[in-house]
């Protein structure tokens, strides 16, 4: 049989109503040597439609990127100049490779991979957090919403009022679009924010806020208006049934479905990934409440997404259904259903019908409206200019959401190709340009840019010391602890520790920057989060009330994690960040795991901190010591000196650790030939300043310190001298960066494998030492000097007790940080 026979054809039936034929047992296909094209059958159909997809939506993704566009848009642009307006104008080449059997198949499986993708994105989003709204963003959802809809009405009328409008249906349509454009949805807000990497900025958390408040509103406004519409154009009593029918579907999702799938992921034990079985039956779950959804007159998506709403975001289930999911339905099945998007758009639509162009109007009129009603409040709330306008912007957004409320439209004969593909195109410039614009005009780093970097060097010696320390996991508890111990805190040095709990966003759509006591739900895993923070705790109670704790929990993504980093360093005025290196050694000193995302994040929070940084390096398990500071044996401490200002950063910080009476310091001075520490005479001036001043602070305590003067020539010398030194120490403190063009590194440079650590931290890190290092880096601190020989501090009065409010002295230059919107 030839291939022209075999092919699905097409017929006309009624008004607007096509007929695909397609032959049963055109699947697969024999081969080429035995049919005349393979394109005849589905599957190969199937698989070159894919292919197409992939190659054309990531190739236009590739040529957007400079655009700062998102994935959607680049594939959707993909797919309207793959349709037959743009490339594929031949009719012929056409039908070959869409028929119409293929692409039947092909719009199928796109609907199919939305499903779970809207499925996933409900459960990554947490509905507890919209009664813990601030006012703000409630004040300036609420005011967009309104804003957009009474300017679209407005233009609406106007041109009702003005125009003659042949077709009954156009009000209706008007009406549809108002009520859209009023819309601002989260999940839309939630992924640009996150392809924009400021989804945990002030910003960000704003812009999600006050979406969540306007998705709100408008998603039920939506709904009624789409099933009475639907209802009102069938019979005169269908609206209360149809009403009645999508009411009871949803009450069966929440109060059925919803424990069923609770239920199954119970049986998944904490910690470990999804059973296959159980997997599969939360599948067949969504796909029935698609189901149903559709028997009802409902949409299958808009019933999957809610489905996955009522379920908790978050680990266990969330994270396990997102990790399991995600790749397959975002990665694959989505790109075909914005393909499909794409293809539908007719732009020869648009030519020579005036009602379209009205629709145009009220859709624009309804963006500004938007628009403004976003910035007047912003400013009203005394929000910059700058940052007004990057909200508005962004709140006019749209994305996924309403594009599947145009194509709904489309199916349900609500309004047609051109309508939609005017909606369409809108929908492409408003978003494409408003991402364009946010990207150059909101910078999140800003906010933590200070003319006066804190530092341990230049900071008050009778005030607290405030200290930032970032958490991870478990295992950075224990050499985090006994390194402030070791700080030796005391009534007249009380130390303020501040611990951010730092976990992945998995699971959720939403950031979350917040004191650990008021997270609606745990970072990660609620035992071990739990445990880090009676770890704390019971260093406090234990601390005769010389150490100060405050915890806080972060969740975002690795790419921006450190703007919650720097944002909370500024807010609490910390002198010093401590990081955990990306390492981590098992007990016979191989290298146990490597997190690339820390090493990543440390880099970032090395270049941009408010504050002076210091990266551990913890070896603690396999030294032969096993000093703990509480017992009698000396806690052996040693400062590579070099010159430069981390060096004397780090000097001024085991100032501290020199007053413990169990530490044991050694300071190792390495100079040049004749005994200069620095070829620079500036840094050596600085240099032997500090070095005095330190000498004459720890006069009293000379018994336990203990100081080296090393002569070397070059970098191999100065290594020689530090391997001989291994068994020497239980901790080593060294400057991230040295006096520029030493002569005592000359030749390092080549073996730099971490360079974030700079050269002698990276080969203490790096190389098989058994003591454990602390890389120090001092920020320089704007117009402060690098080094101030005389501190001229407040008088302090010694009757009062600053250990009860280490947080609140000194800040009256402070702009406090809304940490929840």
């Amino acid at each position: 049989m030839s291939a022209s026979r075999r092919t699905s054809t097409i017929g006309i039936i009624g008004t607007n109503t096509t007929l695909v034929c397609q032959y049963t047992d055109s699947i697969t296909s024999k081969g080429t040597w035995f049919t005349e094209s393979i394109f005849a059958y589905t599957t190969p159909c199937l698989m070159v439609l894919l292919i197409l997809t992939f190659l054309a939506s990531r190739l236009t993704h590739l040529l957007l990127t400079p655009l700062r566009q998102t994935t959607m848009i680049s594939h959707i642009i993909a797919g309207v100049l793959l349709g037959p307006t743009f490339l594929f104008k031949n009719e012929a080449l056409t039908s070959i490779l869409f028929p119409p059997g293929g692409k039947v198949i092909f719009e199928t499986l796109g609907n199919l991979g939305l499903i779970f993708h809207l499925f996933i994105m409900g459960v990554q989003v947490d509905s507890g957090q919209l009664h813990k709204t601030g006012r703000k963003a409630v004040a300036i959802g609420l005011t967009g919403l309104l804003f957009s809809g009474a300017l679209g009405f407005a233009v609406h009328l106007v041109i009702i009022h003005i125009h003659h409008l042949e077709s009954s249906t156009v009000p209706i349509t008007y009406a549809l679009i108002v009520i859209v454009n009023t819309m601002t949805s989260f999940i839309v807000v939630t992924k640009l924010l996150t392809d924009l990497k400021i989804l945990n900025s002030e910003l960000g958390r704003l812009a999600a806020s006050s979406s969540m408040v306007c998705d709100c509103v408008t998603w039920v406004a939506s709904m009624i208006l789409m099933t009475v519409g639907k209802a009102l154009q069938l019979s005169q009593w269908r609206p209360l049934v149809t009403a009645f029918a999508a009411l009871s579907h949803y009450i069966i999702l929440f109060f059925a479905f919803r424990p069923l799938v609770i239920w199954i992921g119970r049986h998944t034990p904490e910690g470990e990934p999804l059973n296959q079985n159980h997997f599969v039956a939360i599948l067949s779950i969504v796909l029935l409440a698609s189901f149903l959804g559709e028997t009802v007159g409902q949409s299958a998506t808009l019933s999957a997404f809610i489905l996955g709403v009522s379920l908790p975001d978050g680990p266990p289930l969330g994270t396990a259904l997102a990790n399991r999911l995600e790749t397959m339905a975002s990665g694959i099945l989505l790109p075909t259903y914005y393909m499909v998007c794409g293809l539908r758009a007719q732009p020869k639509s648009l030519v020579g019908k005036r009602s379209i162009w009205y629709l145009a109007f009220v859709d624009v009129a309804g963006h500004i409206g938007k628009f403004l009603g976003t910035l007047l409040p912003s400013l009203y709330f005394r929000i910059s200019f700058r940052d007004s306008l990057s909200l508005s912007l962004i709140m006019c957004c749209k994305g996924i959401m309403e594009l599947i409320i145009y194509t709904y439209w489309v199916d349900k004969k609500f309004i047609d190709n051109g309508i939609f593909t005017l909606l369409l195109f809108n929908m492409l410039g408003i978003t494409g340009i408003a991402t364009m614009i946010v990207s150059h005009l909101y910078d999140p780093s800003r906010r933590y840019r200070v003319n006066i970097r804190k530092n341990i060097l230049d900071s008050n010696p009778n005030a607290d010391l405030r200290i930032l320390v970032c958490i991870h996991n478990e295992e950075n508890v224990p050499p985090i602890i006994n390194l402030i111990r070791a700080t030796n805190p005391t009534r007249r040095h009380p130390i303020s520790i501040i611990v951010l709990q730092l976990s992945e966003l998995t699971g959720h759509v939403s950031s979350t920057l917040a004191p650990h006591h008021q997270r609606s739900k745990p970072s990660s895993n609620l035992k071990q989060s739990e445990r880090i923070v009676n770890a704390f705790e019971y260093f406090e109670q234990h601390s005769q009330g010389h150490v100060i704790v405050q915890h806080f929990t972060a969740e975002a993504p690795y790419e921006t994690m450190h703007v919650d980093v720097c944002t909370l360093a500024v807010d609490k005025r910390t002198n010093i960040v401590f990081l955990p290196f990306h390492k981590q050694w098992t007990i016979d000193g191989t290298v146990g795991a490597i997190f690339p995302s820390i090493r990543n994040i440390n880099r970032i929070i090395m270049e941009e901190a408010p504050c002076s940084v210091a990266v551990l390096v913890d070896r603690s398990q396999i030294s032969s010591k096993r000093s703990i500071l509480m017992g009698h044996t000396l806690y052996s401490i040693g400062v590579f000196f070099l010159g430069g200002p981390d060096d004397r950063e780090a000097l001024a910080y085991s100032k501290r650790m020199a007053e413990h009476s169990n530490v044991s310091l050694t300071v190792v001075f390495f100079n040049w030939m004749s005994g200069c520490l620095s070829h620079n005479e500036t840094e050596m001036i600085l240099d032997s300043e500090l070095i005095d001043e330190f000498k004459a602070c720890v006069v009293g305590f000379k018994e336990r310190i203990i100081y080296r003067n090393e002569n070397v020539e070059n970098g191999m010398e100065t290594t020689k001298i530090i391997c001989g030194m291994d068994d020497s120490f239980d901790l080593v403190l060294v400057g991230r960066h040295h006096s520029p063009g030493s002569p005592v590194l000359s030749g390092l440079t080549e073996w730099s494998e971490c360079p974030e650590l700079g050269l002698i931290g990276d080969m203490l890190a790096n190389s098989d030492f058994s003591f454990s290092v602390l890389v120090v880096q001092q920020q320089s601190p704007g117009a402060k000097s690098l080094h101030a020989p005389k501190h001229h501090h407040k008088p302090t009065d010694r009757n009062a007790d600053s250990r009860i409010y280490p947080f609140l002295e000194d800040e009256s230059d402070q702009v406090r940080i809304q940490l929840m919107s």
